[in-house]
């Protein structure tokens, strides 16, 4: 929350709503997520709100606070307060009514392809200030270290749906661009009141992300513990050490041959209770499940 102490408010920076990358269960544009919000101080009435992004399904929730700033234009002072994004805009709003102070196009995004999913048709673009991180890509864009390094990420590329930004989540998987760490996150942005510079720390972050069809992906082939695991680390454990348990080190370390390298008790105790950047299951999952992970990569 930011507070201007002079007028009495507070502008509060909204999350998404869940689920983060489906909402056939919430259609609309679903106020008053994504949304920059002005309540009175002393009251907590609302004053008024802004939305950022309709029927979020990209995670693009407004994760830090709004900036309060002023600036000469026309020879006068005016006092608005900023919002840095994910996705990459600075949205630039009067204080007192929230209207932008700079023009703002709702301009025809893609549809989904997910059945019952209703993406919102248009997004707001800001057309200024200018988007302060990538928010488009090419394949002239991607990496090129050795002909079959290229190769591999070429057909990778090729294989996703790709249309820009707000390109939305689909069963063949979507690149996003910038993603949930890409854009302002959680640092925001800082105001020097005597430059009227706004600093902002960008992130260009692109991510591959697959939506599946959870009673599918998530059903057992046969009763065997070891089948009964490979759900469940499909279910709790895949996003991170992946589907092939490679992992991404030294973030996400690979599980191959996990069961020559530790006991399986240190194992099974550390999908327990955690350690590190991985979270503790004990009390999410049963340990009749922790066990059947655990015969399936130990």
């Amino acid at each position: 929350m930011s507070i201007d102490s002079n007028r009495g408010l507070v502008f509060l920076a909204l999350g998404s709503p869940t689920f983060d990358y489906y909402g056939p269960d919430r259609t609309g544009e679903n106020l008053f997520g994504n949304c920059v919000l002005a309540l009175d101080a002393a009251t907590g009435y609302y004053k008024w709100h802004f939305q950022t992004v309709h029927h979020d399904l990209w995670d693009y929730d407004l994760p830090a606070p709004p900036t309060l700033v002023s600036y000469q234009k026309g020879g006068k002072t005016i006092d608005a307060v900023t919002q840095t994004t994910k996705h990459g805009f600075v949205f630039v709003l009067d204080r007192e009514t929230g209207k932008s102070l700079y023009p703002i196009e709702e301009r025809k995004v893609p549809a989904s392809n997910i059945p019952g999913e209703k993406a919102w048709p248009t997004q707001p673009f800001p057309l200024a200030p200018k988007a302060f991180v990538k928010q488009m890509m090419t394949e002239d864009d991607l990496n090129h270290f050795s002909d079959a390094d290229h190769k591999a990420i070429l057909e990778q590329f090729r294989a996703v749906r790709y249309e820009g930004l707000f390109t939305p989540p689909d069963l063949k998987g979507t690149l996003s661009l910038p993603a949930t760490r890409g854009g302002a996150n959680w640092g925001g942005s800082a105001y020097d009141p005597s430059t009227s510079i706004l600093y902002i720390r960008g992130n260009n972050l692109p991510e591959i992300q697959t939506i599946v069809d959870a009673d599918k992906h998530f059903t057992a082939r046969n009763n065997t513990v070891y089948e009964s695991g490979r759900v469940k680390y499909s279910e709790y454990c895949g996003s991170c050490h992946g589907k092939e348990l490679k992992g991404d080190p030294p973030t996400f370390p690979s599980l191959l041959d996990l069961k020559n390298r530790r006991p399986e008790a240190e194992v099974l105790e550390k999908i327990k209770m955690g350690g590190g950047q991985m979270p503790g299951y004990k009390g999410i999952i049963s340990d009749a499940d922790i066990d059947a992970i655990g015969a399936f990569f130990v």
